[in-house]
């Protein structure tokens, strides 16, 4: 994915108020990216996408979850906003 099919997929599917946060992350990540010698464009993806699912509806959360053999211990008990992968 680039980050402009990124951009395109988390405008798609955020909030105004969302996608502007998402945006202003990715633009600390790439500048952090710059002063740590890390890889840029790798940032500004992960900075993009990290709430790209944040505001789907959580039946439709569950599914992908299901679709693409995600193991979620008790996901469907738990609040949606704890649903990540482990740390």
């Amino acid at each position: 994915m680039t980050v402009d099919e990124a951009k395109a997929l988390v405008k798609s599917r955020l909030s105004e108020k969302r996608y502007k946060h998402t945006i202003n992350v990715k633009k600390m990540a790439v500048k952090l990216a710059k002063r740590y010698g890390a890889d840029e464009e790798k940032a500004a993806l992960a900075a993009l996408l990290h709430d790209s699912a944040k505001e789907l509806p959580k039946a439709e959360i569950l599914q992908i979850f299901a679709d693409n053999a995600i193991i979620a211990k008790n996901a469907a008990k738990r609040p949606a906003p704890v649903w990540h992968g482990y740390a």
